[in-house]
């Protein structure tokens, strides 16, 4: 009997075997090889991953002729991306790093083969941070930054490596790309000590730290306060740039004091100064560097003290139960500040409802429509957001109170008409949260939205694959701003466009929030006009602009 059981299962197991495995003749292979594009020198080691829809996932690697066979290929269509340590990851027949590749056909027993990938070498730039007598500091943090444009302007943002300086003031940043950078070195607070002297029997008194009066002050390379005087380091791709010393500057610095109004025992409450016009992108365009501060608040009576706080002007946001509770500006002159009053606002409540227009022969899903707020002034934290519900209806708990911007998530075949905040009309989609209060925020869309499209050239008139297009409403409401990315042949197509006139533009800038009117005004010979009607379709050509003429305006 148990024989017979076992021969059942034996049969059944190489009939299941006969069935999954596919025939040989309709698999596909694909060869290639890797190599460095800089040296042209074969990559051994480099992964590779062929990935489609339909066909599933298939991986191998190089030999050390950078050579790659991948096998027994079920037919599809196929992106093809290489990765390899200290390298970009770049797909097949994209044009650089973070573009879109090709995706190409297999078909039943195809044997591609030819298939060469030149992947980009990341660069390294290293050097020491010394003190104003040349001494090497420990410990520094390092940070690079490359120009972008974020809230309107242009801004330092943070663009990858790190780390702090070893015991010998030595730093290394690496897995860089090539481009312009900033480096910036910012110490951690350096308190100056006074020495208490000799006691009346002859020993030597413990040193205690006095208030903090002068500091290592945050520097760019070489030794500069701001953007406007500092160098930027050019870095190749492949290229190691060695020797990038950086000098500490000092600054004197200053204390801030003062309460918390209507302080409540058991809540838990905390401060932050983060400079206005900082290089870290949360502030200004000027590049000036300040460093942040952060404070407890006494759990006895609400008082705080801010330490070793550098001239500047500062946004200082007091949180309350993990609530942004206050935003208040303050400004560093030379001399300590005392008496600081932050005023806690309690928080509110929205209630909400997506309406589409009566008429739309096949009305739009109101379900899973994310509606968020960003705050027009300051730093976005805790972003206010919501998920729609079967009638189109939401709700946001604990807004703190704060002017906002009105953002939603794209609604398929329709467009944002209206917002409506405690029954007014809102044009730009700016509302103001009252404290303590509640509001009644009503968004209405019109299923009748437009299509902008078009096709981004580079200067010799090729295809521009892999380029950002932004789409900047003329109305000035976030919710009608869109970014994409043109595809491999430079092609770009956005639906669900509200109709009205916008400024076009493609560049490889770092460009992470809507331009304002200021900053759209100075690139206007840059740009595009679109205008597109309701249920219209409007195409442009781009030409794409370098992110160094972008900066030129600036």
């Amino acid at each position: 009997m148990s024989r017979a059981i076992l021969g059942l299962f034996l049969c059944q197991w190489m009939m299941a075997q006969s069935q999954q495995a596919p025939d040989p003749s309709t698999l596909a292979r694909v060869e290639g090889r890797v190599v460095n594009s800089v040296t042209g020198e074969p990559l051994r080691k480099t992964q590779l991953i062929l990935h489609g829809s339909t066909g599933g996932e298939y991986s191998g690697s190089t030999d050390t002729a950078g050579h790659f066979v991948i096998e027994r290929i079920v037919p599809g269509t196929y992106n093809l991306t290489s990765q390899h340590q200290n390298f970009a990851v770049l797909e097949y027949g994209s044009q650089h790093a973070g573009s879109p590749g090709t995706r190409f056909p297999l078909t039943a027993g195809q044997n591609m083969t030819g298939i060469e990938i030149k992947m980009v070498p990341f660069g390294v730039i290293s050097g020491k941070v010394v003190d104003p007598d040349g001494d090497p500091v420990t410990g520094v943090p390092i940070t690079v930054m490359r120009w972008g444009f974020m809230r309107g302007g242009r801004q330092l943002m943070p663009a990858g490596g790190g780390g702090s300086t070893n015991d010998r003031g030595e730093y290394r940043i690496y897995n860089l790309p090539s481009g312009r950078y900033f480096l910036t070195a910012r110490p951690v607070r350096s308190d100056l000590y006074q020495s208490l002297g000799e006691t009346a029997r002859g020993a030597r008194a413990v040193a205690r730290p006095e208030p903090v009066k002068e500091s290592f002050a945050a520097t760019f390379y070489p030794s500069a306060a701001d953007a406007t005087t500092a160098a930027p380091v050019l870095l190749t791709a492949g290229q190691e740039v060695t020797g990038m010393d950086i000098q500490l500057r000092k600054t004197r610095t200053y204390t801030v004091r003062g309460k918390i109004a209507g302080f409540q025992q058991g809540r838990r409450y905390s401060l932050a100064m983060q400079p206005q016009e900082s290089g870290s992108g949360a502030g200004g365009g000027s590049g000036n560097l300040g460093t942040g501060r952060a404070a407890a608040v006494r759990p006895e009576d609400g008082t705080f003290t801010i330490s070793g706080v550098a001239p500047g002007r500062y946004s200082l946001v007091a949180v309350a139960d993990n609530r942004v509770g206050a935003r208040q500006e303050v400004m560093i002159g030379d001399g300590d500040l005392e008496g600081l009053v932050i005023a806690i606002l309690e928080p509110g409540a929205i209630k909400g409802k997506v309406q589409i227009d009566a008429g739309a022969t096949k009305p739009p899903s109101l379900k899973g429509i994310r509606i968020s707020l960003s705050p027009v002034d300051g730093i976005p934290m805790n972003l206010p957001n919501a998920i729609t519900g079967e009638d189109g209806s939401f709700s946001m708990e604990e807004v703190s109170a704060d002017r906002y911007k009105v953002n939603c998530s794209p609604v398929v075949g329709a467009y944002l008409r209206s917002i409506r905040w405690g029954g007014q009309i809102s044009n730009d989609g700016t509302v103001e949260m009252p404290a303590g209060g509640s509001a009644v925020l009503e968004l209405g869309f019109a299923a009748t939205s437009a299509v902008i499209e078009g096709d981004v050239k580079t200067s010799d008139d090729q295809p521009a694959a892999g380029i950002p297009v932004l789409l900047v409403p003329a109305s000035g409401r976030e919710s009608d701003f869109r970014v994409m990315m043109a595809d491999q042949k430079g092609h770009f197509s956005s639906k669900g466009m509200a109709p009205g006139n916008y400024t076009a533009l493609s560049t490889d800038a770092s460009i992470f929030s809507m331009p304002d009117a200021e900053f759209l005004k100075g690139i206007a010979k840059l740009t595009t006009p679109v205008n597109v009607e309701e249920n219209g379709r409007a195409t442009v050509t781009l030409k794409m602009v370098p992110e160094a003429v972008i900066e030129a305006t600036q």
